[in-house]
């Protein structure tokens, strides 16, 4: 016996993960991941909150930030009542469901303390200024576990990731402020294919944002009809047809899905169909 007690805890749940490359793998992704029956938000798009998904194995969470004194479609504040400057998750409108963007990322900075061998990522639209993104990324203690990633560098391994507790990938659609390096411009790290899917037969391979050069490939595997819906997401999160499309896709760009992003992961085989791309890749 050892003289000492140890805990093995691998990368994302496994040890065979800790020497692959950041962006030869593929992740479960929450679409609006912050939208949760749960919490009670109004249209969701997840049934599970966002601990529950981090729970269950989603390990890349999109996201929307607000200002709550920005002006909504109404000509009202986002969300009333509080310092103007504060950060919040909402998704088109905050009156849908709203939650302060520090308390948010508290959640994850529990679930990374907790869980040593959790690589995360989170892939931001944001309407907040990068200062108060920031802010509320400070508050919630995540900037110490955030990875900043060098331009032009190759991406480094889970485990060199796990060793060094620079756990979290943040990418968001703005424009790279030197102030904050740990901030990633997604366009510049990712492609993606289209959102805008009504029906499984809307859904393509080609890309949408982002340039095909770029290392990260996000599939937009989601659909939606004003909203998205429980009854959609069981058409296409289920396999044979989850897994064939990421397969498609894969050889069409002859790369990785990196980011599997669905609406109510909690239905079909979301967890599974990643599971698969990583053993087969």
């Amino acid at each position: 016996t050892l003289p000492f007690e140890y805990e093995v805890v691998g990368c994302n749940g496994s040890i065979d993960l800790c020497d692959r490359n950041y962006d030869d793998l593929a992740y479960a992704t929450t679409h609006n991941a912050m939208s949760s029956a749960a919490d009670g938000w109004l249209g969701p798009n997840q049934e599970w909150d966002v601990p529950t998904q981090l729970d269950a194995g989603v390990r890349a969470l999109m996201l929307d930030t607000y200002r709550a004194g920005d002006l909504n479609g109404l000509g009202n504040p986002e969300v009333p009542g509080v310092d103007p400057d504060t950060g919040y998750l909402c998704h088109a409108v905050c009156a849908l469901g709203s939650q302060a963007l520090a308390e948010g990322l508290g959640e994850i900075a529990n679930f990374l303390d907790a869980n040593p061998g959790a690589v995360v990522t989170l892939i931001i639209e944001t309407y907040l200024s990068t200062e108060l993104t920031n802010v509320a990324f400070e508050e919630s203690g995540l900037v110490e576990h955030a990875y900043v990633h060098p331009a032009g560098t190759p991406w480094p391994t889970l485990g060199q990731l796990v060793d060094a507790d620079t756990r979290l990938i943040v990418m968001q659609d703005r424009a790279v402020d030197p102030a904050y390096p740990y901030l990633l411009n997604v366009w510049a790290q990712a492609f993606e294919t289209d959102f805008s899917n009504s029906a499984p037969t809307d859904f393509s391979c080609a890309p949408n944002r982002g340039s095909t050069a770029n290392d990260l490939f996000i599939v937009n595997h989601f659909l939606t009809q004003v909203f998205g819906s429980p009854e959609l997401a069981a058409q296409v999160n289920v396999n044979p047809f989850l897994i064939n499309r990421m397969n498609e896709c894969r050889a069409f760009h002859d790369t990785q899905p990196n980011f599997v992003a669905v609406d109510f992961v909690d239905i079909g085989d979301t967890l599974a169909a990643v599971d698969a791309l990583n053993q087969e890749s």
